[in-house]
């Protein structure tokens, strides 16, 4: 058993493993949670299809920091990048192919991962006012350990620690790499502008499809497929709009279901303030506030842990920020009316 140096402990075995399997169990509620949270602003690691419904190249930066009463925390930085490769006629955005790049490090203790990916996804016209977007995505990831910053049981003689002590582990490699596969797949509604008061989507993605093997030994460890489920409706007023939505994640044995609602507040023609509620189940509430304009919108959004973990641990909330930028394709820039939280 392993864990991070720098929490230091003079107790017995039993206590230490009591502590590894608090922090595995935050590891990976952390993981599941992470994505959710993220979501649409990291849309390439949640569903690379959501690129066919923007007319617009798009940068997105995403910083997450979380958890930081365990270990070092957790803490994600993501780039997104997406480029309409082909527009359609006469530039309408409804039948393009377009490409995306994803690169993301993340960091947790001794654990260190960076992810890069290329998406292409393309956007089919299905009937009036209906859109079909599919994608796929390949990606190279790679894993890092710094054993400086572990601790075994083994090296705990007496209460006391010591670094030359026989850690009774077997060989540990300091990477792990491999090669990933994704896609996604997505319906969606989007009247022309005037022409309606609804937008609505429907989508679901896939992840981990080739199950690569994750481990830092000779053990086999293969990476469970991730599966994403989501839907939502945008009522469109005069000055203000409502988008509720749902979304449910699996992974092996592990699921997780949300649902929330965001509120757009059209100050003008060229901005907008918006604010986002949201509970994942067993998990967290989550807030976020949002300022755009035609090109540019900055959010900021809050998760207070609400699962049963924060009994044993404090300082488990999250906070993430995003920029995104947009490089506009279409003949004009306005505020968009997507039916995608910041897109």
């Amino acid at each position: 058993m392993l864990k991070n140096k720098e929490t230091k402990f003079s107790g017995t075995k039993i206590l230490i493993k009591l502590s590894v399997i608090f922090v595995l169990i935050a590891i990976t509620k952390t993981s599941i949670s992470q994505e959710t949270r993220l979501s649409f602003v990291n849309f390439l690691k949640f569903n690379p299809a959501i690129m066919g419904e923007s007319q617009n190249a798009k940068l997105t930066l995403n910083y997450c920091d979380q958890w930081n009463s365990v270990q070092k925390g957790y803490k994600t930085y993501t780039c997104n990048f997406t480029y309409p490769l082909i527009l359609g006629d006469n530039a309408t955005g409804k039948n393009k192919l377009d490409l995306g790049f994803c690169g993301q490090n993340f960091s947790a203790g001794a654990f260190d991962v960076l992810d890069f990916s290329l998406s292409v996804g393309y956007n089919l016209p299905l009937a009036e006012s209906n859109f079909l977007s599919a994608a796929i995505s390949a990606g190279y990831v790679q894993k890092a350990l710094d054993l400086t910053e572990l601790t075994f049981d083994e090296q705990f003689v007496a209460g006391s620690y010591n670094a030359a002590n026989f850690n009774g582990e077997s060989i540990i490699n300091k990477k792990a790499s491999f090669m990933d596969m994704n896609f996604g797949l997505l319906w969606y509604y989007k009247p022309d502008e005037g022409d309606g008061k609804i937008n609505s989507y429907l989508g679901i993605s896939g992840f981990h499809l080739n199950q690569p093997n994750e481990s830092f030994n000779d053990f086999k460890s293969p990476l469970p497929t991730r599966y994403v489920g989501f839907g939502g409706v945008k009522i469109i007023g005069e000055k203000v709009d409502v988008t509720p939505n749902l979304i449910y994640f699996s992974q092996e044995d592990i699921s997780e279901f949300g649902g929330g609602v965001y509120v757009d507040y059209k100050l003008n023609e060229s901005n907008k303030f918006s604010i986002g509620l949201w509970y994942k189940n067993n998990d967290a509430f989550c807030t976020s506030i949002c300022i755009e304009r035609k090109l540019f919108a900055l959010s900021y959004s809050f998760d207070l842990t609400t699962s049963d973990i924060k009994t044993y641990m404090t300082g488990l909330n999250a906070n993430v920020i995003s920029l995104i930028f947009k490089f506009n394709k279409a003949t004009e820039s306005k505020l968009s009316t997507s039916p995608f939280p910041l897109f």
